[in-house]
């Protein structure tokens, strides 16, 4: 039932729903997915101590699903995003998938030696690379990663989704963190210095005043 629900969201809602569905809880694999929904009453393992797995080993959101509208305080003291209904079980996955996307759209997730995580970019100031050594500066501390920033943009598509603009070879800055630009040298908001290369001037200017005036 549950592939039949995702397949007619993913097709009402115009996107894409990759899934894999366990009947039994005990022989699940915890891979790394967006949302986990559990069901709270399955045989030989019930869904809150499958919960504890997917909270331990994932970095998902844990969706509890249940006929026993009573479950729900004892969802969210077990790592629930949200609690589902099986009586309007259409209505709420829907509810819930659209309020993940919501929430998420300004994440960049990365998947790396078959690990995910998600970096908000909202909290990116720059990146910058140099060879294989890519270092995201945030506003919690810096990210290192061993890849190019080639590698980085194919994965991320960051200068297509957000507000991010190329200054020089080895280096991408949010358009969101500049305090001021005098010629060629960018001043952020947390006081960092960065210059923009000649060849890319005139894009970054087009960019950058595109985005502060519109």
């Amino acid at each position: 039932m549950m592939h039949l629900l995702l397949h007619s969201i993913s097709e009402k809602m115009n996107i894409e729903i990759h899934a894999d569905y366990y009947t039994n809880g005990e022989v699940c694999t915890i891979k790394d997915y967006d949302l986990y929904f559990i069901d709270v009453q399955m045989p030989l393992i019930n869904g809150f101590e499958l919960s504890e797995r997917v909270f331990r080993e994932a970095i998902g959101k844990i969706v509890f699903v249940s006929s026993i509208e009573e479950y729900v305080f004892s969802s969210y003291q077990n790592h629930a995003y949200d609690f589902l209904r099986k009586s309007l079980i259409q209505e709420e996955t829907e509810r819930v998938i659209r309020r993940y996307l919501k929430e998420t759209r300004d994440n960049i997730t990365l998947e790396l030696m078959n690990r995910r995580f998600q970096i908000s970019s909202s909290e990116i100031e720059y990146i910058k690379c140099n060879h294989n050594n890519l270092i995201i500066h945030t506003k919690n501390g810096d990210i290192n990663l061993r890849m190019s920033m080639k590698e980085f943009l194919s994965l991320t598509g960051i200068l297509k989704r957000f507000d991010f603009v190329r200054i020089n070879q080895g280096e991408i800055v949010n358009l969101k963190e500049i305090e001021s630009c005098h010629k060629q040298i960018i001043i952020l908001k947390s006081g960092i210095h960065l210059s923009v290369s000649r060849n890319l001037f005139t894009s970054f200017q087009n960019m950058y005043y595109t985005f502060k005036y519109r």
